[in-house]
């Protein structure tokens, strides 16, 4: 798809054309064979894909000689009315917005927006506001908010530090949907971040390409826009934000700070000195669940490899309120949650309620360090103490090999004991019974010779 520095028009041919519905599709195609059935003709027919695809191309002719001219214009304008005609309508039983008449708390216009607060994060500290906070009803339309700031000579210094390759300053977006039913000033604070779905960001006309939604449109799954790289960052310079987005039954607000970023390193060293549970701690709280008579303790297989990098963990971490003893790596967690901030245990799947629940676990630390580098498991008993898995629980089991209907089973040598059963290796290919050719024969003993399958007897005719 071609790339087009006008947002509205962006937005037309991104969001819009592709949210219509199949119906709504061949109805715009429709009316606009009726505006020029000469100049594009098109006929209402195909799949989804195919409309859509007809649609966009269509778009983009029309704005070819000129955008502004009579074509353009009704091509906009019939995509819109459409896309407005099928938007969800507001719930009657909600009432409107309009009503709220508390003179204490006030409309959204008086509301105090210098309570709203973000949910904190250990990989930014906001820093300050940079240029004023914007709000956005709801709207069964597209919409275009646009954000203006100027950045000062402080912060611009902060930007462009040459010392550092990497600034640890940033320039970032902040969204968060608000009720304005809810006037109060404690609903604005810790809000997680969230932008419309289908949202398009542009700075300085620059398209920014990077995620704002989230996993799986979740709020406080997403970080806010790093904006800084498309900033005019000279003094005077004007910086214009165009955040488009499709109708929408909520409101947001949007407001651009700037913060100072932590590196994944140094969170880690945070939890390191602050946040380190002792082994005494853990054993304590290990005898303590053993001791509850609602829990039948057993002992436990635990790995010494993650299970989000499959690699011996280096930093032993897990939820001071999680009760299992299995730990993950902090560093592989951090970079994860850094790129998507789930902050789920991906040992029992719990939800961290903040990342300040991150404890480095030193019992886990102390099992580490006392075994060798080869070993990728431990047996934790009830008691607390840990021992190595026995030899022969780590013998190799029987493989299965399948290819089509071929299926040989092999067990290793060393599970071969003089009274136990002779090994053997079966061949099956379909309903035919298979031959059982026994390896375990020396070469003293009688060779084994397969037996000779019946010749099949030919029939001959005679010529006369």
């Amino acid at each position: 798809m071609v790339e087009h520095t006008d947002p509205t028009l962006k937005a037309l041919i991104d969001i819009t054309i592709p949210s219509l519905t199949s119906n709504s599709l061949k109805n715009c195609l429709r009316a606009l064979n009726i505006k020029s059935p000469d100049e594009f003709p098109l006929l209402p027919l195909g799949k989804k894909k195919n409309l859509v695809k007809k649609l966009q191309a269509y778009l983009i002719k029309a704005q070819q000689p000129s955008p502004y001219s009579a074509l353009a214009i009704a091509a906009r304008k019939i995509i819109q009315t459409e896309s407005e005609r099928i938007a969800p309508k507001p719930s009657r039983k909600q009432p409107p917005i309009q009503e709220t008449k508390n003179a204490q708390s006030g409309s959204v216009n008086d509301m105090d927006w210098s309570e709203l607060t973000f949910k904190t994060s250990p990989f930014y500290t906001i820093v300050e506001k940079v240029g004023l906070l914007k709000f956005s009803a709801a709207q069964q339309s597209i919409s275009t908010i646009i954000l203006s700031f100027q950045l000062r000579s402080h912060q611009i210094a902060q930007l462009t530090d040459k010392d550092d390759k990497y600034s640890q300053y940033r320039i970032m977006i902040f969204s968060t949907d608000v009720d304005p039913r809810r006037t109060d000033n404690n609903s604005l604070k810790e809000q997680l971040i969230e932008f419309p779905p289908l949202t398009c960001i542009s700075v300085n006309k620059h398209l920014f390409t990077g995620n704002s939604q989230g996993n799986k449109r979740k709020p406080g799954t997403t970080n806010p826009p790093d904006i800084t790289d498309l900033c005019n960052p000279k003094i005077g310079g004007i910086n214009r934000i165009e955040i488009t987005y499709p109708g929408t039954t909520k409101a947001y607000v949007y407001v651009v700070y700037l913060v100072k970023i932590t590196t994944v390193q140094e969170v880690m060293n945070k939890i390191k000195s602050h946040s380190k549970m002792s082994k005494t701690a853990v054993l304590e709280k290990i005898n303590r669940s053993s001791k509850d008579a609602d829990i039948e303790a057993t002992s436990s297989l635990v790995s010494l490899k993650c299970p989000l990098g499959y690699q011996r963990i280096q930093y032993p971490c897990r939820s001071s309120y999680c009760n299992h003893i299995q730990c993950f790596d902090g560093i592989i967690f951090l970079k994860l949650n850094e790129q998507s901030p789930s902050w789920t245990c991906p040992i029992c799947n719990r939800v961290m309620g903040s990342w300040s629940e991150l404890v480095l676990d030193g019992y886990f630390e102390d099992i580490l360090k006392k075994v060798d580098s080869d070993v990728d498991r431990v047996i934790v008993e009830v008691d607390g103490s840990w021992r190595l898995p026995d030899k022969e629980q780590d013998k190799e089991k029987s493989l299965s090999i399948k290819h089509e209907d071929i299926i040989i089973h092999t067990s290793s040598e060393s599970e071969y004991e003089p009274n136990s059963p002779k090994s053997e290796v079966g061949v099956t290919r379909g309903k035919r019974s298979s031959e059982v050719i026994d390896l375990t024969f020396s070469s003293d003993e009688e060779s084994w010779q397969p037996s000779k399958r019946p010749k099949r007897l030919s029939s001959s005719r005679t010529k006369k």
